[in-house]
């Protein structure tokens, strides 16, 4: 009975000595370091350092600024874009800020107006509302995100 324990321990810390854990990852540069160290080791010693190259991912289409012409245009229609949404607001009876985003189309139109928070009627009345401003857009379309501080509501004085 002794000698199997025996036998038993020999064989389990021979397999311990085998296995090893991952100890330390880091991204250095443009690789990916991978220390493992022995599992019974209290110390260092016996660790390996693997390093393996980060794939390079190139864009195929830089992102470029909308032009400043284009920036102020499309300042002065949300502008528009916010005294449109008020009716809206009231209806479904909204306060505070809300973030709202507006999809445009290629054609400079406003596609879905969503707000955070907001119920979908809400989204329906204010692509409805925004159907008469035009954007101006890039060839692919434009998402245009804003924060709007909804008006108070008026109060009713008897």
């Amino acid at each position: 009975m002794r000698r199997a324990a025996l036998i038993a321990l020999v064989t389990v810390s021979g397999c311990a000595r085998q296995a090893r854990l991952v100890s330390d990852v880091r991204i250095d540069g443009y690789d990916l370091v991978i220390e493992r160290c022995p599992v019974t080791a209290s110390s260092s010693t016996g660790c390996t350092t693997e390093r393996q190259p980060l794939p390079v991912v190139r864009s195929t289409r830089a992102a470029t600024p909308a032009p400043p012409a284009i920036r102020g245009a499309n300042y002065r229609n949300l502008v528009r874009a916010s005294d449109a949404l008020v009716p809206c607001a009231t209806q479904h009876q909204m306060q505070g800020v809300l973030q709202v985003t507006l999809v445009i189309d290629t054609s400079g139109h406003v596609t879905t107006a969503e707000a955070d928070g907001a119920p979908a009627t809400f989204a329906e009345c204010a692509s409805a509302s925004l159907a008469s401003i035009s954007f101006a857009t890039s060839p692919e379309g434009t998402r245009v995100t804003f924060a709007w501080q909804v008006p108070a509501l008026a109060q009713e004085t008897p």
